[in-house]
């Protein structure tokens, strides 16, 4: 994470969660790899309406989950984030 990110640490806090409108899970399966923060995924989707698109060619936890799955083909999410 260091390289991507430049620290080393979580991406995230859970006061992010809480004002977020829109979660976006890009080849991360959060509901079984990261329960807690999930669960207060959904809990802020339920309160809020907020949304979570799940991009993954897996049928995960998360991505039955979310609000809209897109299911590429493995190894193309970094064409869909270019456009």
């Amino acid at each position: 994470m260091t390289l991507s990110l430049g620290a080393d640490g979580p991406p995230l806090t859970f006061a992010d969660i809480e004002e977020a409108d829109a979660f976006v899970f890009i080849g991360s399966n959060a509901a079984d790899c990261h329960p807690v923060a999930f669960d207060r995924v959904l809990r802020r989707m339920k309160t809020s309406g907020a949304r979570a698109i799940v991009v993954d060619p897996r049928r995960t936890k998360t991505a039955a989950q979310g609000t809209m799955h897109l299911a590429v083909r493995p190894g193309t999410d970094i064409a869909l984030l270019h456009g």
